[in-house]
């Protein structure tokens, strides 16, 4: 079990170096003199900016060790308190005064204006984030983090019986690939039973999470939290209309493709109908692929990769692992998923996930160092808004990675027939991620928009579950298909956080067929797009890696069907 000691680089010029963060008598002296500090001239409101810069840095940092190592151990007590305490008595505190410090940001402003093309950016963020304060959120968002947490610790301590052992949900989930049908659905079962049994404190978690979000969005003057969210999460570039003609998009362009390669599997496995327990396992019959046995040789197969593709990404990780900052075994008490968080005063990346020895590891280990590289390449900036790019940007640099990465599963898979398997899976399993995304997204604009659709949770979940998912028999399993959305971490952690995957996808993909035609020139415009961090507009980022923003049937009909061709090309080749 990791210890999880982190790595420690102090960039400090206004900050003492002991100063301790989770020390209220420490740290207000330090907000304290930025509100008081007298400001002459151009260049000390600048100073001011990058003095606030660097605590919001350290502040950041000590909330995400604190957080990473509350996932990493659920059932530790300490790092439980310690997160709790940050949440509870540091961040509360310090909300309204830097609330006052964004106040005199924009009088500063007035008297000092700083050029736009630097600051501009940090101007319309202050201002976003000023429109939206109100000091009676703070409790309430306390208690959205104590909720959140309860929600990590009570799915990271799921587990089931199998053949004398006991398993994690994850390493459970690794016989859902079993060629043995009896195997699976006694496996998915059991799966879903556990999960069954925590549903009704998981729905009464979401329920107190959905009214809190509900009453933030109000105390912020907002009509609901729908459009709370586009603002928080500064969506300039986009609507809620652009992201319900996405979802118009998937229905029409993606989910007869889904149709389509459902009737396939079922084909190929000789049956009448498909069950939930048929869409990982090998339509073929052949064993699930084994990239890997120990973690180590995940990362030893990763840095190879990057080694080919770019020496810059090979330093980096290689750093990562040495300094211990991959967690990456799955394990009991662990919280479940996968993410890269920043040390934003170390300078530093975190990767966290959980490893069984899938596939699909090997993918989410290099989604997460894609992120960890777009950070790396500009996590020199002292603004610290400027090290990240608007999320839907940043999941490009993510999902480009998995597609560029996979010209080079060799490294995992020394027979070219493996190879072309794991490349075909990972197209498939994208444009099945696409209706997924639409659900999720639609799911979510539906209940927080209509407290009458929320009193009515599972029915809205079922309706918009049978608008995009597939062709797959629940029969018989209606209380489990209810319930499928709980174990989206997303809905309870990081609501609305979820249509930028899919139109990261796209863009991701689009970097996919340039890659396909000329790699050299691919990496170039991917690593030129990541250099610009958050320096930019989102729409500006995207034309920085010479892709497009997609929302509509047209300009997404092309793409999902270059990957089917792509997916049938490779069928052939099997």
């Amino acid at each position: 079990m990791m210890s999880h000691t982190f790595p420690k680089r102090q960039w400090r010029n206004f900050c003492p170096a002991n100063f301790e963060p989770a020390d209220w008598d420490s740290l207000f002296p330090l907000l304290q003199e930025l509100l008081e500090r007298p400001i002459h001239s151009l260049q000390e409101f600048e100073q001011w900016i990058l003095d606030g810069n660097e605590l919001l840095s350290i502040l950041r940092e000590a909330e995400a060790i604190r957080y990473i190592r509350a996932a990493c151990h659920t059932d530790n007590k300490q790092y439980e308190q310690e997160l709790l305490h940050f949440a509870s008595h540091i961040k509360p505190k310090v909300k309204p005064l830097w609330h006052q410090l964004h106040q005199k940001f924009l009088k500063e402003w007035q008297r000092y204006p700083l050029p736009k093309e630097r600051y501009g950016l940090l101007f319309r963020s202050i201002h976003t984030q000023m429109s939206l304060f109100s000091e009676k959120n703070i409790p309430l968002e306390v208690e959205v983090a104590k909720l959140c947490q309860e929600y990590q610790k009570i799915c990271g301590q799921m587990t089931i019986q199998w053949e004398g052992k006991e398993l994690t949900l994850s390493q459970a989930a690794t016989y859902l690939h079993h060629p043995d049908r009896e195997v699976r659905e006694k496996v998915w079962l059991l799966i879903q039973q556990r999960r069954y049994q925590d549903h009704k404190t998981l729905k009464e978690i979401f329920t107190k999470l959905y009214e809190l979000r509900q009453q933030i969005a109000k105390n912020s003057g907002q009509p609901d939290y729908l459009h709370y969210s586009f603002l928080k999460r500064e969506r300039f570039d986009y609507t809620p209309k652009d992201c319900r003609s996405f979802h118009s998009a998937v229905e029409k362009c993606v989910v007869p493709l889904v149709k389509e390669l459902e009737k396939r599997r079922q084909k190929y496995l000789g049956l009448s109908e498909l069950r939930p327990w048929d869409l990982k396992v090998d339509p073929l019959g052949r064993p699930p692929l084994k990239p890997f046995e120990t973690v180590e040789e995940l990362i030893q197969g990763c840095r190879e990769i990057f080694r080919r593709l770019d020496p810059d990404f090979y330093l980096q990780f290689s750093e990562m692992a040495a300094l211990g900052l991959l967690d990456l075994e799955n394990r009991k008490n662990k919280a479940p998923g996968g993410f890269q968080y920043p040390l934003e005063e170390s300078r530093y990346p975190f990767i966290f996930m959980n490893a069984v020895g899938l596939h699909r590891d090997v993918e989410t280990l290099l989604h997460e160092s894609g992120h960890a590289f777009h950070y790396f390449a500009c996590c020199d900036d002292p603004i610290l808004s400027y090290r990240h790019a608007p999320i839907e940007f940043a999941e490009v640099a993510s999902m480009a990675m998995e597609l560029l990465a996979s010209f080079h599963w060799d490294v995992f898979y020394p027979q070219r027939e493996d190879q072309i398997r794991a490349q075909r899976e990972n197209l498939e399993n994208i444009l099945f991620f696409f209706p997924w995304c639409a659900t999720i997204d639609a799911f979510q604009h539906e209940i927080y928009s209509s407290q009458k659709r929320f009193e009515e949770l599972e029915k809205t979940w079922l309706a918009t579950w049978d608008r995009f998912l597939g062709t797959v028999n629940w029969q018989g399993l209606e209380k489990y298909k209810a319930q499928v959305w709980q174990r989206q971490p997303h809905l309870f952690e990081f609501p609305f956080y979820y249509i930028e995957y899919g139109l990261a996808q796209l863009g991701a993909l689009q970097l996919y067929l340039k890659a396909k035609e000329n790699p050299k020139e691919a990496l170039k415009l991917y690593k030129q797009a990541l250099r610009l961090g958050g320096k930019k507009s989102l729409a500006k980022l995207y034309q920085a890696a010479h892709i497009e923003l997609i929302f509509d049937e047209k300009k997404m009909a092309p793409i999902v069907d270059a990957v089917m061709e792509e997916i049938e090309k490779l069928e052939k080749e099997l």
